[in-house]
């Protein structure tokens, strides 16, 4: 009897942990500093890319003039799907100005990944019930 409250017990606390950090998960943690996503886009990009410390500063200021004008897009009135060709035009300068700064290979690289990531998540969005 006692070893079957333990494990009820231990269950019930293994559940609540699972669910709380799966909360903290959630769809606020996708909500990122500017700062913090051009982190992270900077520390995959040197990774992916293999950027050498010349670029990899140059690289950071760019992504994070982008990560702060798609953040006020994100926060401003229209509807996401409303700003969709703004972060479009946005995306595109980016793309534009990263070029200047990587080489031919690492251009060539950056866009080939970038439509991976583009369509595993047209996937994932299939995927969902």
């Amino acid at each position: 009897m006692r070893t079957t409250i333990i494990k009820v017990v231990s269950t019930v606390v293994f559940i609540f942990t699972v669910l709380t950090g799966i909360h903290a998960q959630g769809p606020h943690s996708r909500m990122r500093t500017p700062e913090e996503r051009a982190r992270w886009q900077t520390d995959w990009m040197k990774k992916e890319l293999s950027l050498d410390s010349a670029v990899i500063a140059k690289v950071y200021a760019i992504n994070l003039k982008y990560a702060q004008r798609m953040d006020s897009l994100m926060r401003s009135d229209n509807t996401r799907h409303g700003n969709r060709p703004n972060m479009r035009t946005l995306m595109d300068a980016k793309d534009k100005e990263l070029e200047k700064v990587f080489t031919a290979e690492q251009f060539k690289l950056y866009l080939q990944k970038k439509d991976q990531m583009r369509q595993n998540a047209r996937e994932n969005r299939q995927l969902r019930p």
